[in-house]
């Protein structure tokens, strides 16, 4: 389930039954056992509503210092928490027809029908746009650094457009294979320091319209929006983003440079009950109210998809994995029963496989990968066959590295 259905038109809840499950849950603070509302939070793995594609914030913990209501279909007393929908940022750009009227009580990706298909068109115009590619190549070098080291350490000059000069012998301005007056240097480049910041300006780059990004700090002027923009509709753009991805501090759209990012608030409401006794593995789950935009494109793994891909992360092996590897080895249909995003679409995104990598490299190698954390494996390997021999139970746990 991408996402929890809210009911329509009737008082209904959802009951979460976890009595003959043997997972081993973690420990609370206390070192006694969690509430299933703290069962639901990162590190109780539970996650009730982390693992919904909505954006769910606000409201409170579920302390048992607050109200602590009997709850009739549970047949005891529960602490409660409640969350809100926190809704999506929408670019100003976007028709107000995709937004208006629109109420969300279940899962509908026919919903989202309209967003893809206008950002299929958005994508096949930019794709013939000279701003998104002088736009793109212009963030690239804007995010690598001079290679050329200094006795105070790396060069730590900015790219800068120059000139290949002229011809000595003809005068004329000296081009590259790729039709290139200019190319991108290092601005603190000296005469006779070799091994700045070298990089080729490609083709397909309009070297006009990249010396007004470096002149205008990564902007476009108005009128160079204007003559290449003219074939984008500007109701075209279908930028959104969940609230729990936006932490940029501007508000502009990454799509249209005159656009801004709208707060469109959602008064969805989830609340948890669970009982106080914490043998006591149900929750009570109550949704309310509809949401009032389409459903958000899976980027959160469930529970289900986490488990097999972590799965398959170990039948490959945890030394030099990546997402790629995992993607390629046999084990992997095996283990999994299909494909990643056949089991979990959210393990379609290549950050959330590279977090669970992660995940499970650092639970195998708390102290890395490298010399220090390979001698912490070998420590353990060797304490458990010394433990085995003498009939004992070792405990890992003691090994360490001196630094």
């Amino acid at each position: 389930m991408s996402c929890w259905p809210v009911p329509c038109g009737k008082s209904a809840a959802y009951l979460v039954n976890l009595r003959g499950d043997t997972h081993e849950w973690p420990l609370g603070r206390g070192g006694g056992e969690m509430s299933m509302i703290a069962k639901n939070q990162g590190n109780g793995k539970l996650n009730i509503h982390l693992s919904d594609q909505d954006s769910w914030g606000g409201g409170t913990g579920g302390a048992v210092t607050g109200e602590t209501p009997f709850v009739i279909p549970l047949g005891t007393q529960c602490q409660r928490a409640w969350h809100k929908c926190q809704g999506i940022d929408v670019c100003s750009f976007v028709p107000s027809a995709f937004l208006d009227g629109v109420e969300r009580y279940k899962p509908d990706p026919a919903q989202r029908a309209d967003w893809w298909d206008a950002e299929r068109k958005q994508n096949m115009v930019q794709g013939d746009s000279p701003l998104t590619a002088v736009s793109n190549f212009y963030e690239f070098l804007k995010g690598k650094s001079c290679s050329y080291r200094k006795a105070s350490g790396l060069c730590d000059g900015s790219p800068k457009m120059r000139a290949f000069g002229r011809d000595a012998t003809t005068g004329l301005v000296k081009k590259s294979s790729d039709g290139k007056s200019q190319f991108i240097g290092c601005s603190k480049w000296a005469q006779g320091e070799a091994g700045h910041r070298f990089v080729p300006i490609d083709r397909n780059i309009d070297e006009t319209l990249l010396s007004e990004l470096f002149k205008r700090k990564g902007t476009f002027s108005p009128e160079s929006l204007e003559k290449h923009r003219s074939a984008i509709p500007t109701n075209d753009c279908c930028y959104v983003i969940p609230i729990r991805n936006h932490k940029r501090k501007d508000q502009t759209c990454r799509v249209r440079e005159s656009g801004l990012l709208k707060r469109r608030a959602c008064n969805t409401r989830i609340t948890i009950y669970a009982p106080i006794d914490r043998s006591d593995y149900r929750a009570l789950i109550v949704l309310e109210n509809p949401h009032n935009h389409p459903m958000p494109a899976c980027r959160k793994v469930s529970p289900k998809g986490k488990s097999a891909y972590q799965s398959a992360i170990l039948e490959h092996g945890i030394i030099g994995v990546t997402s790629a590897k995992v993607e390629k080895a046999p084990t992997t249909t095996l283990v999994m029963g299909g494909s990643p995003e056949s089991v979990d679409p959210a393990l379609a995104v290549s950050r959330s496989k590279r977090k669970l990598i992660q995940a499970a490299k650092l639970a195998a190698y708390p102290q890395g990968t490298g010399i220090e954390g390979n001698i912490l494996k070998f420590i353990i390997f060797e304490r458990l066959l010394t433990g085995h021999a003498n009939h004992q139970n070792p405990d890992p746990s003691s090994a360490s590295v001196e630094p």
